[in-house]
Parts: C-alpha cells; structure tokens; sequence
C-alpha cells in the first residue's frame, strides 16, 4: 500500500556522539519519503534522467559537508583544478589547495594536532595555505622574480589574496608561443614548487635556497610543457639564463 512509512532502524553499534545530528537528520529524511505499491527500481534523484553520475554525487557531498560546518555555499572552481594538462597530482594538489584542504600547520591544527603553527619559511606568521603560497615573504620573492617584468606583481597581489583569485584572474595571452606555454604553467609551477620546498624544509631540514627553488620551478615548467621533445629549437639553459626575455609580452 502507498502511504509513509514508519522507519525503526536496527543498527549494529550506537551512534557515537558526532553521528547523532547526522542520524536524525537521515530519520528526517525517511520520514518524508512516500511509499509506492508500484515494483521498485533503482532511481538516482541528484539527475533529472535517474542515472547515476560521479559528479552529481560529488556536489551533493560538497553541499552537505559545508552546510552541517555553516559555511556559505559557493560554487568549486572545477576548471582551474581540472581543465588543464597539467601532471594528475599536480591537478590534485591545485584541487586540495583550492579546497583548503592543503596540510598546513593552521590546517592541522584545526583538526586537532597539537605542533607549532609558525610558517617554517619566514617564521613570521601562521601558516595557512594563503600565506604559505602567496603572502610568505619568501614566496613573494619568488612571484616578483618570475613576475615583475610583465605585471605589477604589488598591485595585482593586492587584488588577488588567495589561490583561487590568482589562478582564476592569472593574465591570459592568445597566442600558442613557448614563452605564452610557460607563462599560463607559471603560476601552478610556482604553488606546487614552494610547497615542495615547504616539505623539504620541514622534514628534511633542508636550507632555503632562492636560486634552487626558482631554478626547480624553471624545471618544473620546462618538463610540464615537453622539454626539447614538444619544443624544438629551445633549450632548457635559456630558461636559466633568459627567463624575462622568454615571457616577454
């Protein structure tokens, strides 16, 4: 018979205290579920078609987890993370980042470790993702280095505060031209090297070298595009050596 259903769930462990919300929550939800005397069927209801899809589900997740935190829901920058070639876990870790997911002090912290949340780069101020990549005055050496010939660096960083301003409003060139290839790499090169850089320094006890750390983002760039493979005619001592020149508008 069609009607509404009493639910009594018999569950194999009580509910820790932290499952209890979202255990009433799903009571609510099967409360307002309508029974049918038609033959049941499988029916995905996050798709008007009724299929299954990963990117549905994945939405729902994200809607869901910032809700029960009370965050505002904002729509994810799926582009940024994926529409590119760069490497798999270099899309992985831009997605991470843009999550605020990114393994920092501050972020280990709020998950309930107990360690020193000092940025291990300028042992200035807490390391949060947005520090640590953009606003660490050893990261924003790096960004003027790579940068200033082309942008006012000061300028567009006070209009771009976190990753995802950077990524999202980094300037675009039309034309398909070697510096034009490692110019829209640059800015991922730059997140992804100084995180490494971070790691070696923190659990290695690696010295912060300047010249290391811009050679190994030229490095980066040069592999991410193809080397002298995809690049004939170029060489990677150019981008030692002539870097402004390569990117030059």
């Amino acid at each position: 018979m069609a009607g509404y259903a009493s639910w009594n769930l018999h569950l194999r462990r009580e509910p820790r205290s932290w499952e209890e919300q979202q255990l009433q929550h799903l009571m609510q939800l099967l409360q307002q579920q309508r029974t049918s005397s038609d033959d049941d069927h499988w029916c995905w209801t996050l798709e008007k078609n009724g299929k299954f899809t990963v990117s549905s589900f994945a939405e729902f997740l994200q809607q869901e987890d910032r809700l029960l935190k009370g965050i505002t829901l904002q729509n994810f920058p799926f582009k940024l993370a994926w529409s590119n070639k760069l490497p798999p876990k270099i899309k992985f870790f831009v997605w991470t980042v843009l999550q605020g997911r990114l393994q920092t002090a501050h972020h280990l912290v709020s998950r309930g470790m107990v360690l020193n949340t000092i940025c291990p780069l300028c042992h200035l101020h807490d390391e949060t993702s947005e520090h640590l990549l953009l606003s660490c005055s050893v990261s924003k050496l790096v960004w003027r280095y790579f940068t200033a010939d082309n942008i006012n660096t000061d300028q567009f960083f006070a209009g771009a505060t976190t990753v995802k301003d950077v990524l999202s409003s980094w300037p675009k060139r039309k034309k398909d031209t070697f510096g034009n290839q490692l110019w829209s790499y640059l800015p991922f090169a730059i997140i992804w090297v100084v995180w490494l850089s971070r790691n070696e320094t923190v659990f290695r006890g690696k010295p912060l070298d300047f010249t290391r750390i811009c050679n190994q983002i030229k490095g980066t760039l040069w592999f991410w595009i193809g080397g002298e493979t995809k690049n004939p005619g170029h060489h990677f001592v150019n981008l030692i050596t002539d870097w402004s020149s390569l990117v030059a508008l």
